[in-house]
This record gives C-alpha cells, structure tokens and sequence, in this order.
C-alpha cells in the first residue's frame, strides 16, 4: 500500500512540474520583446527557441515568414437541433454558444540572410 501512495505521489509531481514548466515558458514568450530582436535574432535563434514553426512560407526576394501557433483556441459548439413548437407547428432551431475565438499566432519575418525582419502578433 505505501509503494502505491508513493507511486501515485511520484507521478503527481512529475504532471505538476510539466504542468508548472508550460505555464512558465507559455509566459516567457508573451513577454519578449521583439522590436529589440529585429535586426539581431536569427532563424537558428527561433528554431532553438520556439522549435518547428506550424507555417512557413518563401516569399519574393529570398524573405521567408513563419508562424508558430502559441495557443489553439476552443472551438464553438453547436447543440443539436431541438424541437420548438408554436401552434403545432414543430420549428427547428440549432442554437450556437459563442463563436470561435482565432488561435493565437507569432509570425516572424526573416531576411534572405536569416535576420529578423518584423513580427506580429494577433492578439
């Protein structure tokens, strides 16, 4: 029995650091400041640092944007359609919660030599 509580204890903490190390580095990029990168940071610097973009894309003149999707967003849902009546007559209806919010995306903009050009973020 001990041996299971320490298991289970043992597998809470290593969730809760995971969980911890995420907020962290989720925080850590929203607080950068990338009009001071633009010039200096380079494509190697973003692939270390954010890791493999979700789009990338070569544009006219050798430049090269790429976005990394910081964090998805929920989508809607939609219910069912549910009958309503009025005057015996039946009516659909198909309520929808909310609408769906846009992912949260970085977009960087490299030169052809690998310099950061611009950023944007849609949020």
């Amino acid at each position: 029995m001990t041996l299971q509580i320490w298991r289970a204890g043992k597998r809470w903490a290593g969730i809760t650091t995971l969980l911890t190390a995420s907020l962290l580095l989720g925080c850590a990029s929203a607080s950068v400041k990338w009009d001071q990168r633009v010039g200096v940071y380079s494509w190697d610097d973003a692939l270390t640092e954010l890791g493999t973009p979700d789009r990338v894309a070569d544009m006219a003149g050798g430049v090269k944007a790429a976005e990394w999707i910081e964090s998805r967003s929920p989508s809607s849902t939609v219910a069912e359609p549910a009958p309503s009546y009025t005057r015996a007559e039946p009516i659909e209806s198909y309520p929808t919660y909310g609408s769906r919010a846009p992912n949260k995306v970085l977009r960087l903009t490299f030169t052809p030599d690998g310099k950061l050009l611009d950023w944007h973020r849609n949020y």
